[in-house]
């Protein structure tokens, strides 16, 4: 399922309408003010599976095994959302697991901007654990897991915090937020938008 959201480059078109050809595939477009929350609801709302694989358009995959250990642990019963290895092109950390209050922020991204090599002699980031939460830009969960908690808050966190809140409301269910460095992808952060101000 491909959301695009007012695509005006002729280029993004012409992939869109390639993927619209394919019957397994289905774009629906989203000619509104850019509402990250709401685009990812609408798009569950159309999935017929028992799993989402929530996945931006700036991620380029690395390997061919990344969303098989995902789907692996979010079927574990007492895991709610799974989350990815973020690397920037150079190679440094854009996500490995989210840290509420980290720097005195609401809450970071664990490792940010730091070479992965360094962040992999750190004995808890060379394996799968619990984390406060992962970012949506790759994350997968249960599709009765985003029912659950009533899917993202498009009313209030349109673009910055989204995943953050969905991951606290799964966790306050009792299920686990977990990482995993066995899923390496690619993340050109706000590549198609822009950086977002958050202090405003």
């Amino acid at each position: 399922i491909v959301v695009d959201n007012g695509s005006r480059d002729p280029g993004t078109l012409s992939i869109i309408g390639g993927v619209a050809d394919d019957p397994s595939c289905l774009v629906i477009r989203h000619d509104q003010p850019f509402n990250f929350s709401e685009i990812m609801n609408l798009a569950v709302s159309h999935a017929t599976g028992s799993l989402i694989c929530m996945l931006n358009d700036d991620i380029c995959v690395l390997h061919s095994g990344w969303l098989k250990e995902m789907v692996g642990l979010a079927l574990r019963p007492d895991v709610g959302i799974v989350g990815a290895l973020l690397l920037f092109e150079n190679g440094t950390v854009q996500h490995a697991g989210v840290t509420l209050g980290l720097l005195g922020h609401v809450a970071g991204h664990d490792f940010h901007y730091e070479a992965e090599t360094r962040m992999r002699r750190h004995q808890r980031f060379g394996q799968v654990h619990q984390t406060s939460a992962v970012t949506a830009a790759c994350a997968v969960l249960r599709r009765q897991t985003y029912d659950l908690v009533g899917g993202m808050d498009a009313e209030h966190l349109a673009v910055n915090y989204n995943d953050l809140d969905l991951c606290l409301k799964i966790g306050a269910q009792g299920l686990k937020v977990l990482w995993t460095p066995y899923a390496r992808l690619l993340h050109a952060e706000s590549a198609t938008r822009g950086k977002e101000n958050l202090s405003q």
